[in-house]
């Protein structure tokens, strides 16, 4: 309560208010020994008793709105409390929760899982896709940027599952589950977190691909291009290798019109 009123003081100019809620305790013992303590902000609201019509606060059995938690894992040696992983949700960007309440500091934030995800997503991909199909590799590779450069909430599995089950392969060696479930792999093999925010700014030098066409010419492609894949085609005339793009800007057409 002292945490709360401290952070109610500071945004209260702002006309922001501190949620209400009731604080929920919990202490479990898992069947290998481990302990887990379970501390959750759930939605306070009023109610009214069905005998004595007085006004009662609290939280209602039929809600789950979760404001805030926290998972302490540990486990005790020789009387000793050892703690292992604590993992730390917030509905807000509120710092209190996390810093004068529980007195903890962040290991891995949401720019850095952003960033993270991003290079081990990438890497993974030019490694599995790029190899075998380049194309692919660029069509894949620029829908992971354009949803890291979109400020969003991403469930990391849910995320990968509908990008690979929805995705469709140019090239029949691709072999999606495969590749599924390398990706799926990454955030314990990469250590960056299964839930976040996208933070933008984190991959600002990445907003880009370019590719080199030929000395001082480049073609740019941004990660929120649309169907760029079916603009932008390969071919060969006369054995010479064609770079083929339909255009839809008439300035630019116009430009490149031999008479």
């Amino acid at each position: 309560m002292e945490c709360e009123k401290l952070a109610q003081s500071k945004i209260f100019q702002t006309g922001t208010m501190v949620k209400k809620g009731s604080l929920i305790q919990a202490l479990i013992e898992k069947e290998d020994g481990t302990l887990q303590y379970l501390l959750a902000k759930v939605e306070h609201t009023k109610w009214y008793d069905g005998n004595s019509l007085s006004v009662n606060y609290g939280f209602a059995s039929d809600k789950n709105n979760i404001w805030k938690s926290a998972v302490f894992n540990f486990y005790e040696v020789n009387g000793h409390i050892l703690f292992d992983k604590i993992k730390v949700f917030n509905d807000t960007k509120s710092k209190y929760w996390y810093l004068s309440f529980l007195q903890v500091e962040e290991v891995r934030d949401d720019f850095s899982n952003t960033l993270k995800a991003y290079q081990a997503i990438d890497t993974e991909l030019k490694s599995t896709v790029k190899s075998v199909s380049p194309r692919d590799y660029v069509v894949l590779s620029t829908e992971i940027q354009n949803t890291m450069n979109q400020p969003q909430p991403i469930e990391y599995e849910s995320y990968i599952e509908d990008l690979m089950d929805n995705y469709q392969p140019t090239n029949e060696d691709i072999q999606k589950d495969v590749i599924k479930e390398c990706l799926l792999n990454l955030p314990q093999r990469k250590k960056f977190d299964t839930e976040f925010t996208t933070v933008p700014q984190s991959i600002q030098n990445k907003r880009t691909k370019k590719f080199k066409i030929a000395e001082g010419v480049e073609l740019t492609i941004r990660s929120d291009a649309k169907e760029f894949s079916s603009r932008i085609i390969s071919t060969m005339a006369d054995g010479k290798r064609i770079l083929q793009i339909y255009c839809d800007d008439n300035e630019t057409y116009e430009a490149f019109i031999e008479e």
